[in-house]
């Protein structure tokens, strides 16, 4: 009898083991690493810019990221990216380079494979134009570089493979104004309101460490 009850003890430790790990789909707390490809198109209203963002508005870029999640709601993250927008004219450079941090709240549970979630944040910009003409001076080309801070905003969906690993796809919006401005690595005032704007679809995976 005494080794019958010890059977079922250890059977029942077995089984709860079991149907717990069954249970976890997902899990969003701790350190978590990802990378992604993003697609994305930019836009400005600023007369300094000009006709730059409509030459070629959309860039193809890579990023990745480091987050920790406080628990499975909330998790802050800190990023890095860069696409290229010189996809049709003929560019020496046109890049844009982003640095940003935020907060992400993940919505559902662990027993479920499929997460929503909402991002905020606020990033550092950075565009490289090279060559570009500028004014009535038709005989000179410039490098322009241009860099401001802008907030974000977006929205996705995680698919976890495993509990640790997941797919990542969402939509970003990004607005700001740039505010540094120089022209072949001068100081350039374009007294104007240099605004832009980045909206993007980035898919990727997240690797979480539990």
């Amino acid at each position: 009898m005494k080794h019958f009850r010890l059977f079922l003890c250890l059977a029942s430790t077995v089984y709860a083991t079991c149907i717990f790990a069954q249970d976890i789909r997902s899990s969003t707390t701790g350190f978590s690493f990802g990378l992604h490809g993003k697609f994305t198109d930019w836009t400005s209203t600023s007369n300094f810019v000009g006709s730059l963002d409509e030459d070629d508005p959309n860039g193809i870029g890579i990023g990745a990221r480091i987050a920790y999640g406080l628990n499975e709601s909330f998790s802050f993250y800190f990023g890095y990216a860069h696409a290229n927008y010189a996809q049709n004219e003929d560019w020496d450079q046109y890049t844009h380079q982003l640095l940003h941090l935020g907060l992400r709240v993940n919505f559902g549970a662990t027993l479920k494979s499929l997460r929503p979630y909402l991002q905020a944040g606020v990033g550092q910009h950075t565009m490289k134009i090279d060559p570009i003409i500028f004014g009535n001076d038709f005989s000179t080309l410039y490098a322009l570089k241009m860099n401001g801070i802008g907030g974000e905003a977006g929205i996705g969906l995680q698919y976890f493979a495993t509990p640790s690993l997941a797919i990542d796809i969402g939509v970003f919006g990004r607005f700001g104004n740039f505010s540094g401005i120089t022209l072949n690595g001068v100081n350039f005032d374009p007294e104007t309101s240099t605004d832009f704007r980045f909206l993007g679809l980035e898919v990727g995976v997240t690797y979480f460490l539990q």
